[in-house]
C-alpha cells in the first residue's frame, strides 16, 4: 500500500473494493499496526 497508493486505488484496478482487499488477508500475512502520528 504505502503513502502513495491508496487501498481504494488498488481496489479499483482489481475490480473490487478496499474492504475485500483487507478482509481477504489471511493469518499467514503479518499485520503491522501503527499508531497515528
Amino acid at each position: 500500500w504505502g503513502p502513495q497508493v491508496s487501498a481504494n486505488t488498488i481496489a479499483r484496478h482489481s475490480d473490487t473494493i478496499a474492504y475485500e482487499l483487507f478482509t481477504g488477508v489471511t493469518r499467514r500475512v503479518p499485520r503491522l499496526y501503527q499508531s497515528p502520528a
